[in-house]
């Protein structure tokens, strides 16, 4: 082996050491929300264990329809589904390419990520959107958590595209209204205490971007009625 590939398999090496480093960092710093049950992944059998119906948003390139549904095999495995023809409709560059996007959906991620990564989030147009999920079950609500990167982990060091204020519904009724802090940890958890089927987020704007808003991660916690 030449000198120059000895150094090469020496460096891959030492990377590999880093990137293992600092994925167990990462997960000491996981947020305090997920260690609440996730339903979705969880047995349906014990009906007192604790909601979690989470929905880790990836792939900026899904097309609409298969986004909403093939990305979230874990939900409809659960029973949950996101209605993606009442939903808004994914954000899509003008100059993208039709390959582009074909290559996007082919290698897309369809697993959860407990650790939010950076672009790996649904885009729709505007400031404002809305996405509208179907619950497995009457659902004791008693909190929802949003998700997005910090700004530390923002390549521009900004975070516009982020959720600012939001909006919860259930059939058709506004819960609450509540502010998205961008300069707060990833995952950010609200306070609601109500029982229904449907959830609806509705995001009232960002915090700058006129384009587009992303959105990472949108979760519902809660128990099932007694």
């Amino acid at each position: 082996m030449s000198p120059g590939l000895i150094y090469m398999h020496v460096q891959l090496k030492e990377t590999q050491m880093e990137v293992h480093a600092l994925r167990q960092r990462i997960d000491l710093f996981v947020s305090q929300t997920d260690t609440i049950p996730n339903f979705a992944l969880e047995s349906l059998g014990n009906l007192t264990t604790v909601i979690c119906v989470v929905m880790a948003i990836h792939g900026l390139y899904e097309e609409t329809c298969s986004f909403l549904t093939d990305c979230f095999p874990f939900i409809a495995s659960a029973g949950a589904k996101v209605c993606h023809s009442l939903s808004s409709d994914t954000y899509w560059p003008y100059d993208i390419r039709l390959w582009e996007r074909i290559f996007h959906r082919s290698h897309s991620s369809k697993k959860q990520r407990q650790v939010i990564q950076v672009g790996a989030c649904w885009c729709f147009s505007g400031t404002s959107g809305h996405l509208l999920i179907s619950l497995s079950h009457l659902v004791s609500i008693t909190h929802v958590t949003l998700g997005h990167i910090t700004k530390g982990r923002s390549p521009s060091g900004c975070i516009m595209s982020a959720p600012k204020e939001f909006s919860v519904f259930v059939s058709c009724f506004l819960l609450f209204l509540w502010t998205f802090s961008q300069n707060g940890p990833e995952f950010q958890t609200f306070k609601l205490l109500v029982i229904f089927f449907y959830v609806k987020l509705q995001v009232e704007n960002n915090w700058g971007n006129t384009n587009y808003t992303c959105l990472y991660s949108f979760r519902v916690h809660g128990h099932l009625p007694l």
